[in-house]
C-alpha cells in the first residue's frame, strides 16, 4: 500500500480509536453536518454535496481537541445525466486553546487529497497550520468565525506550498421563538460564508461559497438552513474545474451540545427536525480499508386525524481502498415517508412498528484509477433507482431509539432484537438484477458489560438493494464502536472485485 494511504489510515484509526475511548467516559456527541445543493446558473456543473464530522476528542478548558473529516464532490452535467466529478477529502486533528470567552487560537494537522472520479488523476497533501476564531460551534453566538492559514507537506500532484481559509456564520436578523406542532424553533436571516485558498509563490486559486440563508434552529439544537450561494472555483485543483455559478441547497447539522440523540425515547418532539444522527467508520483489512459516512435526517412531523407521518432522508458514502485494484465510492440516498402503525406486540421495547415508504438511489464509482486500467470506452460504473421503496422495520431499528438504559455501567443479558423489511420495485439500473428488490435485517443486542453492549447485525438482499450482504459483530457504546465487518456492495468487476472484510472503528451522534 501506498506510504501516504498507510499514513492516513494510521491516523485516522488513531484518532478514532482516541475518540471511541473520550466517549466511553465523556457522553457529549459529535456534530454531523450535510449540505445538498442544485445549479440554478452555471457553466458545467449540476449540484454539489458535502458531508462533514467534528468529533471532540479532548475537553479540559481551556484546550478542547477535534477529529475532523469532510468530503465534497462536485457533479458535472454530461449527455446521460450528472456524473461526479472529483471526490475531495479533508482528515485532520485540530487543537484549541481558549483565549478568553469570545477567541480561541487554533492549531492543524491533516491530511488533504482529491480523487477524479472514473479518471486518472489524483492530488495530495500534508497540510499543518493555525490561526484564531470565535468559540467552537457556540450556538449562543450570533457571529461564528475563524481564520487559518499554512504550508503543505508532501505534495502529490499538487505544485502550491501553502494555503489560507476563511469561514464566517452570520445570523444577522433573529426572529422570535415559535412552535410547530410540540417543537420549539427560532427562524432567522443569515449569511454564510467559506473561502479556501491554495496558493503559490505567484498566484491564489480561491474556491469560495457565500451567500444568504434562512435558518431553522430547533429546540432540540439542530439546525436547518436553505441556502443560496454564490460558488466559484477558480482552478483550486481540490475542488475540480472552474466554476462561477449560482447554488441553491439545504444544509443540516446536528447538535453539538446537545445528547438528545440518546435519550429520544424520553424526549423526541413532533415537529422540525426532530433528530438527526449519524455515523463515521473506519476500518482495514489485509488488502483495503473502508471510510463510511452516514447521515440519517427525520426533516418535520405532519399529524393527520392524530395519526404522525414523517419526513426522512438518508445519505451514506462509502469509499474502499484496495491494493493492487480499483479504489472505489458508492454514493446512496433514499427520502420517503413514515408513520408507526402500531403492532407492539410483534416489535422491540414495546414500541410501535414503523412503515415507510421512499425512493432510493444509488451510483458507484471508480476513484483516480490508473490510466491503463481505464478501457478506451470508459469505466464500466453503475447506478440504480428503486421506486416505490417499502419499509417495515421495528423503531430500535434506528439507532437513536435503541433504549439508551442498555449503556448504564451494569453487565445483563438483553437479547433484544430488531429488524428491518425492504420490498422495492427497480425503474431503472445498470445491473441486471431482475425488478423486483428486496432486504432483510437482523440486529441482535446480545449483551451489556458495565454499559458496553456485545451486538452482531446481518443484512441480506436481492435486486438492486443495497448492499448485497452485509455481517458484523462488535461492541458499541453511546458515542461509538469496535467492529468487524465482513460485506458485499455488488460493484461491476470494473470497479470491484470480492466480499470486504475489515476490523475497525466507528463514531455516532
Amino acid at each position: 500500500m501506498k506510504s501516504w494511504r498507510t499514513t492516513t489510515c494510521i491516523l485516522g484509526m488513531m484518532w478514532t480509536v482516541w475518540s471511541v475511548a473520550a466517549t466511553a467516559q465523556d457522553p457529549e456527541s459529535s456534530t454531523f453536518q450535510s449540505f445538498a445543493g442544485a445549479f440554478l446558473a452555471s457553466h458545467t456543473h449540476d449540484y454539489f454535496v458535502e458531508s462533514e464530522l467534528w468529533h471532540p476528542v479532548l475537553q479540559l478548558d481551556p484546550v478542547s481537541a477535534y477529529f475532523h473529516y469532510r468530503e465534497s464532490t462536485p457533479f458535472v452535467r454530461n449527455k446521460d445525466g450528472p456524473q461526479a466529478e472529483v471526490l475531495y477529502r479533508r482528515q485532520e486533528a485540530e487543537v484549541d486553546f481558549n483565549l478568553n470567552d469570545s477567541l480561541r487560537l487554533i492549531t492543524i494537522g491533516g491530511f488533504e487529497q482529491t480523487d477524479q472520479v472514473d479518471e486518472p488523476g489524483l492530488s495530495s497533501a500534508y497540510a499543518i497550520g493555525g490561526g484564531i476564531g470565535s468559540r467552537h460551534h457556540d450556538n449562543d453566538d450570533r457571529v461564528n468565525w475563524s481564520v487559518l492559514a499554512g504550508g503543505y507537506l508532501s505534495q502529490k500532484n499538487l505544485s502550491d506550498n501553502w494555503w489560507l481559509d476563511g469561514h464566517l456564520a452570520w445570523r444577522v436578523v433573529e426572529f422570535g421563538e415559535q412552535k410547530y406542532l410540540e417543537s420549539a424553533f427560532r427562524p432567522s436571516l443569515a449569511l454564510a460564508a467559506n473561502a479556501e485558498t491554495v496558493n503559490d509563490n505567484s498566484s491564489i486559486h480561491p474556491f469560495v461559497k457565500i451567500g444568504p440563508g434562512l435558518q431553522l434552529m430547533t429546540g432540540n439544537g439542530n439546525r436547518a438552513q436553505v441556502l443560496l450561494l454564490w460558488y466559484y472555483n477558480d482552478h483550486n485543483p481540490f475542488y475540480g474545474s472552474h466554476e462561477s455559478g449560482l447554488l441553491f441547497g439545504l444544509e443540516v447539522s446536528s447538535a453539538f451540545e446537545t445528547n438528545y440523540v440518546f435519550n429520544a425515547r424520553a424526549e423526541r418532539q413532533s415537529g422540525w427536525l426532530p433528530l438527526v444522527w449519524g455515523e463515521y467508520d473506519v476500518g482495514a483489512g489485509e488488502t483495503r480499508r473502508i471510510s463510511l459516512f452516514d447521515m440519517n435526517v427525520e426533516l418535520f412531523d405532519l399529524r393527520l386525524h392524530d395519526h404522525l407521518f414523517t419526513g426522512v432522508v438518508s445519505y451514506q458514502s462509502r469509499q474502499e481502498y484496495r491494493l493492487g485494484d480499483y479504489d472505489n465510492i458508492a454514493y446512496s440516498v433514499s427520502l420517503g415517508m413514515q408513520t408507526p402503525i402500531g403492532l407492539e406486540s410483534i416489535a422491540s421495547h414495546d414500541e410501535p412498528l414503523v412503515f415507510g415508504a421512499g425512493f432510493l438511489h444509488r451510483s458507484d464509482h471508480a476513484l483516480a484509477p490508473f490510466a491503463d486500467r481505464v478501457p478506451p470506452e470508459g469505466i464500466d460504473n453503475d447506478s440504480h433507482n428503486v421506486l416505490p421503496n417499502i419499509c417495515l422495520k421495528t423503531t430500535g431499528w434506528d439507532l437513536p431509539y435503541r433504549n439508551p438504559d442498555i449503556y448504564c455501567r451494569d453487565t445483563r443479558w438483553l437479547n433484544l432484537f430488531d429488524w428491518r423489511i425492504l420490498v422495492g420495485y427497480d425503474v431503472s439500473d445498470d445491473r441486471d438484477r431482475g425488478k423486483f428488490a428486496g432486504q432483510i435485517g437482523l440486529n441482535w443486542d446480545i449483551a451489556t458489560i458495565q454499559g458496553f453492549v456485545v451486538y452482531a447485525t446481518g443484512l441480506g438482499s436481492v435486486g438492486n438493494e443495497t448492499p448485497d450482504w452485509l455481517a458484523e459483530a462488535g461492541v458499541r457504546r453511546r458515542g461509538g464502536k469496535v467492529f468487524v465487518r465482513y460485506d458485499n456492495y455488488g460493484m461491476k468487476s470494473d470497479i470491484a472485485r470480492g466480499d470486504t472484510l475489515v476490523a475497525g472503528f466507528g463514531v455516532f451522534l
